[in-house]
């Protein structure tokens, strides 16, 4: 039996907050681009949530609406969101729930 290598674990990245870095986000491709007021979405990155989004958004008592909390997560407009595929919609929201709940 042929003993296995480990490869050392990479360490993951420190974000410096003190520096205005963030977490990485995770980029969706929209299966369905499109343009408005000139600009092309193709693709949209929801940002990492903080401690902070988690209590927010966790709570008993907090009904957060789709559109705010993927403008929230996204920077898009609100037009842009409404414009847009409701499926591309479904799978940002998909894709948020998946960070925010795991």
């Amino acid at each position: 039996m042929a003993e296995t290598e480990q490869q050392p674990a990479t360490a993951p990245k420190i974000v410096n907050f003190d520096a205005g870095e963030t977490f990485d986000g995770q980029t969706i491709a929209l299966a369905r681009p499109f343009q408005l007021a000139g600009v092309v979405y193709s693709s949209v990155t929801l940002r990492v949530p903080t401690g902070a989004d988690y209590e927010r958004y966790t709570k008993a008592d907090a009904k957060p609406d789709t559109f705010g909390m993927l403008t929230a997560f996204t920077g898009l407009p609100v037009d842009a969101l409404q414009r847009m595929a409701s499926s591309d919609v479904k799978t940002l929201d998909f894709a948020l729930g998946k960070l925010l709940w795991g």
